[in-house]
Parts: structure tokens; C-alpha cells; sequence
């Protein structure tokens, strides 16, 4: 309590200073009575009370010394003596506040954005004891791999849950897109396939209803029901009550039975599920039943582990118990030339807390270059604040000096100016955080994922770290400054000097040096981004994108038979090309550069040991002539290439080369390895077409083998249709749309540029450039205002020479190119150092590169050139007013 009345105290200090001031009073009368008492005169009584009691000004310190003794007193009034000091330079302490916010919001925002992906543990109960299990070896896993977490079969899964010894309890789940419409534009929900423990174990309670347990995961449960996110419910139901609801998805009913928590988002950062289904409803919601499959990859595990377990103890043991585990689930629809492969295969665990994420392996490194950029910004930024102080600490010399001479001690003018520094950091950082959140939410919108930002103690302990990191930068040059300034010195300076004093000029231009560097670290790494994005951007991939829109049609509902697909298929396909605008279209399985690929090993016949991978692409008639791509030798497949003809098959260069086949392949025949769904198949090459890109622009040409469409004998529901058209995308869009609802409005559909997900597929490129691009700008504004601020600063100080230079003969060329020479030794000093930093920040983010070497000449040539001409620029104004100094005027001021 004792701490709270010194507290509220302190805005009563002048009345009790006022009281403290009687009192002293009273007590020397009251001795100097006693003094004359015993014969004193009054002249000698009163100076040996002066004697006793000292200096009033020591005594009343002495008596408010317990109010003070914990520093209140004191503090307070730096924080008064501050805020009037803002309010009298208003300009001032918005500029620094501003500037503040901005290198203080950009770092974080970056750092929440950084946090959220990679260090935040997941919204559930006791998220340190979850490990995922994952298999070791899974590059040579045979089948379909659904998800690019990590995966095992159902069967797997079967046999984990039955003995998972280390965990306390175990659950398996998939990410899934559930359809809602029933016919039209396509309308998807982000759904989960789970097991019935799932929600039990990550200790998620439901805001109402139920959520799944053991018994509504059983194979043949059908659709038991369904558990829905809160943001889904307040979408869909408006927070109206949902549970007992039905929705429908994929064309199926389903009965909602709870709804989960606001915070709680699944186990896959960055994405949010909408709806969650029993993995046992799998078989009634798809059309193949992947439950009893051994090479359907396509259920993720997580599980809590038992307190007496380390996930390293349960790695291991998993690791012993592979062997029997893969055994035990190997079905005979496994490849037999592979089972030795799956037999040798092994399971593994690992700590799981933060979840899984895509987002980390595609984001991680260009987020934490970013926020090394963004950390030199900040650099700058204090760099510039610190000339500012400087600048304000050498204005108020008199103020300081006056100050020493009375007594005040160096280390508390030390302790005033870092308190100033530390309010203009804690307002620069207030409006950091404001700002943080708005450039949190574009970043999350801009790359169009799902994140929940929440404060935490790691933002709270980076926010008083940079503050306080701040405060010290561009503060404490000043503090020490003003605490050394000669007293007598100070009192005697009338005007200007005859020089600047070195010492604070060698101080500031170190500060603009240090801008200089960081500036052109900042501006290289700009130009080399943005460079190495308009080299994707620019790259030809093999064929041409513009121009070609991507159809996705789902005709599951017509419910037509197998055998009669292809035919149907066909009859679409004619269907959209006979509309008006439409140059080519043509079905394929595989878009290129959509991320999506398919793989298998290949072999020339009669050479079976001469295995490669190649990746394969199943395409009706016309893919090539729809997006461009060059046929150098025999054929394009035709109406005649169907089920009951020969196999036959397209190749581009990158496979001829990579199996020998020299500069005509035409004749020869390759085979096909085995799948799970099909043996062996020999297809002879009828045509040869130029290279282009299948995974990702990134990549180099590979090599690629075209199937005929027609010649499958598993023909889909769906369709992805690649169309050229001539009309505007949007008007193509409509004529499809009202063509597909002529044949039948049970078809749905969605659409999509080829050229859009291409430049879609760029975002983290994207991203690096747009804000390295902006830090870069902002940098060099920075560097400018500070060299404009010495050059300034400098010409203030020299004025009094500059116009005993100018009375003396001096022309006005000779003083601007003084003053600019001065510039450009600060200049030239900081491209030397920033030329090294740039290089080695340049090879650290080598791998972030495209088409570019990170030690590019060109580009660090160009970067200090433009910073040489914001020099320039930023000097001129301050050697031109040296120029114009009127020789009378400066000397009358001394």
C-alpha cells in the first residue's frame, strides 16, 4: 500500500514540498531563539543555525528522502520534463513517433506472421505431449499419395490403433474438399476425414452438441453425422442452433451433432476446416473405396503420448515393430516387383506440438530473410532517430550546461535524455502495434490463408526487446552527449563556431556511413528479388498460358456407367469447342505447373534393367495445339487412338534424351511399370514434342510421356478441360456455363486462368519482392533524410568559416563542392561497406533466386548508382544554402 500512496503522491508534490519548506523554516527559528537565549546576538544565532541545518535545498531532499526511495518521485519528473519537451517540438516527436511505427510495425507484423507459422503451438490441451507418426522411407511407397503431409494406408492406421504402445491414445485424420453444390458453379467446404478419438485426444470440447467418439467409427457406419467449426456455423446458420440440422455434401445428407470451439482450426496450420466426418464414411461419400486399400497413402496420425514415453522412445519402438506392421497390412494389390521395398519400409514419431504445415517448408525462409530486412530497416531508422537527438541534445546545450552547473549529476542528464528516448519508444511502439495488425491482416489476405494471430508472450517479449533495443540506439549517443557538455564552454558560446567540432561530426557521419551500407544491403536484395520474379514471370515454360482458361467439370451425378464415360467425355468436349470464340480445347488429367503430378519408371523394350522415372500426363487430341507446344516429329493423337487400338503415346525431348533414343524416337516402344490398378503396359511412340515445365516454373524441363486419354481404362467423373478461346475470359466463362446447363444441370463446374494459378503458384516470390521492394524504398528515403540532415547540420556549424571563406575570396563552386565532397566521402565510404554486407547477404539468400547469380555485378552496380544520386539529391539543398551565406550576416552573429 505504502508503494501506492508514494504513486498518488506525486501530483501533490508541490504542496508538500511547500510544507516541508515551513517546517524547515519553523525548526530554524526555533534554533536560532534557543541560540539567542543563551546570548547569542541574532547575526550569530542565525548563522550557526545556517550552520547546523546546511543548504534548505539538501535538508528537504533529505526529508522527502523515503517518498523517493524507490525512484518515483524522480521518475515522474522525467516523464513531465519529457512530455514538455514533445509539446514544445510537436513536429519533432510526430516524426519520430512515425518513423518509429513504421520499422516497429513492419518487424511485427512479420514476426506475428513468423510466429503463427512456425513457432505457435496448436489451440489444444497439452499441445508438447503430441507426436506424429510418419514413415521413414516414403519416397519409395507404391499407389496414390493424397496429401503432402505425412501419410499411411487405412490399413496402417488399422494396425496403429490397435497397438500404439508410447501413446496414451492415437488418431488419424485427412484434409478433404466436400462439395455442397448439386449442379452449377462448384461450391466446396474444407473438410476432414477423422477417426472417432480425434477431437477426445486433442481435448476439444464442443460449444454445443457432441463431438465423434470410438463407436461412430466403425467400417460400414455410413454417414453418422457431422461436426461443423464455429466459423462455419455462424456462416452457414447464422449462430442460429445447428445441431440436428442437415447439410449436404458431396450429394449425400448428413446430420450435424456439434460444433467446435471459435480458437480451434484442426492440426494443419494455416488452413481451417469447415466440416469433419468419421474416416469409417469415407466409401459413402467418394467413389472409391480406399479403406482396404495397400496403396492409398491418405491418412495422417497423431497421437498423445504417455507420460512415461519421449517421442524418441516411441520412434524407436516403432522402428522395431515396422516389420510386422508392414507385413501384416501388404494386400495383393501391391506391385510384387515393390513389395521388398514396402516390407523394408519403417515408422517413426516426432514431437508434433506446433502441428503440420505446407506453409513452413513454402514460407519459412523468405519470412525470415524478410525479417532480417525488416531488422535493418530498423537499424536505419535508429540510426536516423540518433542524428535527430543529436541534433536536438547540441540545441539544448545552454539548457544542459545550466543544468551541470547547478549541480545536477551526469548520470541523471543521462537518465533525462534516455527517458526521453524510452517515451518516444513506447509511443513509437503503441502505434507499431496498431499498425502491425492492420499489415498482419493484408499479409494474410494477400497470400490468402488462414492464421490465428494471438498475442502472446513471445510477441510481448520481442515488442520490449525492440523498444528497448530502440531506446539504447538512437538514445543513448544523445545522453552521453549532453552529459559531457563543458559547462563553461557551453555558457560562453555566443553564435557559431569557427569549426564543427570532429568529434560529434566523425559521430554523425559514422551514422549516416552505417545508413549508407544498410541502404544498399536493402536496395541490392530489392532489385535482385524483383529481378528474380520477372524471371519466372518471364520464363517460358514450353508453351503458352495466356489465353487459356481451366474448365473443371464433375459430372458424378449423372451417375453414368463406366464403359460409357469415355464416349460422354468425348461428347462434352466436342460440345465446348463448337462454341463461338473457342479456338482448342482438350481434356487432360494433369495441368501443367499446377503442382499436381503423376510418376512412374519407364524402360526401352528389351532393356528392362535401364529403368528411369518419367512423369506421364494422360491428354485427349488437340492438348498440343490448344496451349502452343511444338510437335518437332510424327504425330498428334487422334479419334482412332481409343480403348481397342494399339497403346501409343507423345514424348517430349527431355525423354527421348534421357532413354537414348536419339533425335527420332518415332517406332520405338517403351513399357510402362506396373500400378496397383494396372500391369505392365508397352506403348510405342508416335510423336516427339519440345520440352516444357510439368511440376513447377522453377524446375527445369523433364521428362514427360503423353498418354492417350482415350485409351484408359478407368475413365473419371471429372474433367479438366484446357480451352483457347478468343473471346475475353469472362464471356468464354458464360458460354460454357450455359452450354453445360444445355446438356445437363446436374454438371458443376469451376473455372480458373491458367496463366492466374501460374502467377498464383508465385506467391512467396511475390511476396519477397513486394516487400523487399518496399523496405528497399523506404531505406533509401531513410539514408536521404538522414544525409540530408547532417549536410544540414554541417553547414549550420561551418557557417561562421564558410563566410570567412566567402570574405576572403572564396567563390560559391568551391563551397558547394565542399560541402558535396563531404557527402560523397560518406557516400563512398558507405558503398565500400555495403558492397561487402550486400554480397554476403546476397549468397545467404542464393537459393530464394531465379535465373540470377546472388553475386550479381549489374544489380550492385545499379543499386549504388541510384543510392549515389539520392545522395546527390539529398545534398544539394544543404550546399546550396552554403553557397548563398551572406559573409557579413554570418560574421555580425559572432
Amino acid at each position: 500500500m505504502a508503494i501506492f500512496r508514494r504513486i498518488l503522491s506525486l501530483g501533490r508534490r508541490a504542496r508538500m514540498e511547500r510544507e516541508i519548506d515551513a517546517e524547515l523554516c519553523e525548526h530554524m527559528a526555533m534554533c536560532v531563539d534557543d541560540n539567542m537565549a543563551r546570548g547569542m546576538s541574532r547575526e550569530a544565532a542565525e548563522r550557526d543555525a545556517r550552520m547546523r541545518f546546511g543548504n534548505p535545498t539538501v535538508m528537504r531532499e533529505r526529508v522527502s528522502a523515503e517518498d523517493s526511495a524507490l525512484g518515483l518521485e524522480s521518475l515522474w519528473h522525467d516523464v513531465r520534463s519529457a512530455l514538455r519537451v514533445f509539446v514544445k517540438s510537436p513536429s519533432f516527436s510526430i516524426v519520430v513517433v512515425a518513423t518509429l511505427a513504421l520499422g516497429i510495425g513492419a518487424n511485427t507484423a512479420l514476426f506475428e506472421l513468423l510466429d503463427a507459422v512456425l513457432l505457435q503451438s496448436l489451440p489444444v490441451k497439452n499441445p508438447q505431449e503430441l507426436a506424429q507418426v510418419r514413415v521413414v522411407n516414403m519416397d519409395k511407397a507404391r499407389g496414390n499419395k493424397f496429401s503432402g503431409y505425412p501419410v499411411v494406408t487405412n490399413l496402417i492406421w488399422e494396425k496403429l490403433r490397435e497397438d500404439h504402445q508410447g501413446f496414451s491414445a492415437i488418431a488419424a485424420w485427412r484434409q478433404v474438399d466436400f462439395s455442397r453444390d448439386s449442379g452449377g458453379d462448384a461450391r466446396f467446404v474444407n473438410g476432414l476425414y477423422v477417426s472417432g478419438e480425434f477431437f477426445h485426444i486433442l481435448g476439444v470440447r464442443t460449444v454445443a452438441g457432441r463431438v465423434f467418439s470410438a463407436e461412430d467409427d466403425k467400417p460400414g457406419c455410413g454417414l453418422p453425422g457431422a461436426v461443423i467449426s464455429y466459423g462455419f456455423w455462424q456462416q452457414e446458420f447464422g449462430g442460429r442452433p445447428a445441431v440436428g440440422q442437415k447439410l449436404r455434401l458431396n450429394d449425400k445428407s448428413v446430420e450435424v451433432i456439434g460444433i467446435t470451439p471459435a480458437n480451434f482450426f484442426g492440426v494443419a496450420v494455416g488452413s481451417n476446416f469447415d466440416v469433419a466426418v468419421p474416416i469409417c464414411a469415407q466409401p459413402y461419400l467418394e467413389t472409391r473405396n480406399l479403406l482396404n486399400s495397400s496403396t492409398q497413402w491418405w491418412l495422417s496420425v497423431i497421437g498423445r503420448l504417455d507420460p512415461r514415453w519421449s517421442a524418441q522412445q516411441v520412434a524407436a519402438h516403432l522402428g522395431a515393430t515396422s516389420p510386422g506392421i508392414f507385413a501384416s497390412t501388404l494386400r495383393a494389390d501391391y506391385p510384387p516387383e515393390s513389395v521388398k521395398d514396402y516390407l523394408a519400409m519403417k515408422l517413426t514419431a516426432e514431437p508434433s506440438a506446433a502441428g503440420v504445415s505446407m506453409l513452413r517448408e513454402t514460407y519459412s525462409d523468405p519470412l525470415r530473410f524478410l525479417l532480417g530486412i525488416a531488422g535493418l530497416v530498423l537499424l536505419i531508422t535508429c540510426a536516423n532517430l540518433a542524428s535527430l537527438m543529436l541534433a536536438r541534445t547540441t540545441a539544448r546545450e545552454r539548457d544542459m550546461a545550466v543544468r551541470l552547473a547547478l549541480g545536477a549529476a551526469r548520470w541523471r542528464l543521462i537518465r533525462l535524455v534516455l527517458g526521453e528516448s524510452l517515451l518516444l519508444s513506447i509511443a513509437g511502439a503503441l502505434a507499431g502495434v496498431a499498425l502491425a495488425q492492420a499489415l498482419s491482416r493484408e499479409l494474410v489476405a494477400y497470400l490468402d490463408i488462414s492464421l490465428d494471430f494471438k498475442l502472446d508472450w513471445r510477441l510481448f517479449a520481442f515488442l520490449l526487446g525492440v523498444s528497448l533495443l530502440i531506446c539504447l540506439l538512437f538514445g543513448l549517443a544523445a545522453a552521453l552527449r549532453a552529459s559531457r557538455t563543458p559547462p563553461g564552454t557551453a555558457m560562453k558560446a555566443g553564435g557559431h563556431g569557427m569549426t564543427a567540432s570532429r568529434g560529434r561530426l566523425g559521430f554523425r557521419g559514422t551514422l549516416v556511413v552505417s545508413q549508407v551500407a544498410l541502404s544498399l544491403v536493402l536496395l541490392f536484395s530489392a532489385l535482385l528479388f524483383s529481378q528474380s520474379l520477372r524471371n519466372l514471370l518471364l520464363d517460358d515454360p514450353g508453351f503458352q498460358a495466356k489465353g487459356v482458361l481451366i474448365a473443371g467439370l464433375d459430372f458424378t451425378r449423372l451417375q453414368i456407367p463406366a464403359d460409357r464415360r469415355a464416349a460422354f467425355q468425348r461428347q462434352l468436349l466436342d460440345r465446348i469447342r463448337s462454341i463461338p470464340g473457342v479456338d482448342e480445347a482438350a481434356n487432360t488429367n494433369i495441368v501443367p505447373l499446377s503442382g499436381n503430378g503423376w510418376s512412374n519408371a519407364v524402360w526401352i523394350d528389351g532393356h528392362d534393367s535401364a529403368r528411369q522415372d518419367s512423369n506421364l500426363s494422360s491428354i485427349s487430341p488437340d492438348y498440343f495445339n490448344t496451349l502452343r507446344i511444338s510437335i518437332i516429329a510424327g504425330r498428334d493423337f487422334n479419334d482412332h487412338d481409343n480403348s481397342q487400338s494399339p497403346r501409343v503415346a507423345v514424348v517430349n525431348e527431355a525423354f527421348a534424351k534421357k532413354l537414348g533414343l536419339g533425335a527420332n524416337p518415332i517406332g520405338t516402344r517403351f513399357w510402362r511399370e506396373a500400378t496397383p490398378s494396372r500391369p505392365a503396359e508397352l506403348n510405342e511412340i508416335i510423336g516427339l514434342v519440345k520440352d516444357t515445365k510439368y511440376h513447377s516454373i522453377w524446375r527445369s524441363a523433364e521428362p514427360i510421356a503423353y498418354l492417350a486419354l482415350a485409351q484408359n481404362k478407368d475413365t473419371e467423373n471429372t474433367m479438366q478441360v484446357l480451352i483457347r478461346s478468343k473471346v475475353p475470359m469472362d464471356a468464354e466463362e458464360q458460354a460454357i456455363r450455359l452450354t453445360l446447363h444445355d446438356v445437363s444441370s446436374a454438371i458443376s463446374f469451376d473455372f480458373e486462368g491458367l496463366q492466374d494459378q501460374i502467377e498464383q503458384s508465385l506467391l512467396p516470390e511475390r511476396l519477397l519482392a513486394t516487400l523487399s521492394g518496399f523496405f528497399g524504398a523506404l531505406a533509401v528515403v531513410l539514408a536521404m533524410t538522414g544525409l540530408y540532415g547532417v549536410m544540414s547540420y554541417t553547414v549550420t556549424e561551418r557557417t561562421t568559416e564558410i563566410g570567412i571563406r566567402m570574405a576572403l575570396g572564396a567563390q560559391r563552386t568551391s563551397i558547394t563542392a565542399m560541402i558535396l565532397g563531404k557527402a560523397a566521402r560518406l557516400l563512398a565510404v558507405g558503398l565500400v561497406l555495403g558492397s561487402g554486407l550486400s554480397l554476403a547477404a546476397a549468397s545467404a539468400a542464393g537459393a530464394l533466386l531465379f535465373g540470377l547469380k546472388p553475386r550479381d555485378p549489374a544489380t550492385l552496380l545499379c543499386a549504388a548508382l541510384l543510392l549515389a544520386v539520392v545522395t546527390v539529391v539529398a545534398s544539394l539543398v544543404p550546399s546550396m544554402r552554403a553557397a548563398n551565406v551572406n559573409p557579413i550576416d554570418s560574421l555580425r552573429t559572432e
